[in-house]
């Protein structure tokens, strides 16, 4: 009965194992992996310039574009880090959680500024100045999700390539 038990147990046991690893990132290629979360960063930064060319003075707009940003955060958690390394997966989530702050914050504000009826120079160089912050960040989360990059594909063999749009 014994020899039957001990079968029983490991069997389940291997079965949750392969359960545990059958996460999409688990499934997933190095070059696959990067390119996944890459692919989600793209869209977000696409529909932040979409966002800023339309210029719209209503909430509405911003509301959909935090949800979104919301959104591919949680489809990247769905995400198993790469053999164990969580760097490049939590760089894209912190990518795109910066991008829901500026919805809620920084954007809030530009909306501030420019909703009055009427507009000052001293509006104008609040706006200058809360743009240039943006850029300066924006450029300052850039920077540092392409350095983990680079050192996840050092890492992980494989060659970074920029994609023809």
């Amino acid at each position: 009965m014994r020899p039957v038990l001990f079968s029983v147990l490991a069997i389940g046991l291997l079965f949750l194992l392969l359960l545990e690893g059958c996460r999409p990132g688990d499934r997933l290629s190095a070059s696959a992996h990067n390119d996944r979360i890459v692919q989600e960063l793209e869209q977000a930064s696409l529909r932040m310039a979409q966002y800023y060319v339309a210029a719209s003075r209503e909430t509405g707009p911003l509301d959909a574009l935090e949800n979104y940003m919301t959104t591919a955060s949680e489809r990247l958690s769905q995400l198993a880090p790469y053999r164990g390394d969580k760097r490049l997966l939590n760089a894209g989530k912190d990518q795109l959680a910066f991008y829901a702050r500026l919805c809620r914050e920084q954007n809030r504000s530009l909306l501030d500024l420019t909703a009055e009826g009427y507009y000052t120079a001293t509006d104008s160089l609040l706006v200058q100045r809360l743009l240039a912050a943006i850029i300066v960040e924006e450029n300052r989360q850039n920077n540092r999700f392409i350095a983990i990059q680079d050192s996840f594909a050092n890492q992980h063999g494989i060659l970074l390539v920029e994609a023809d749009d």
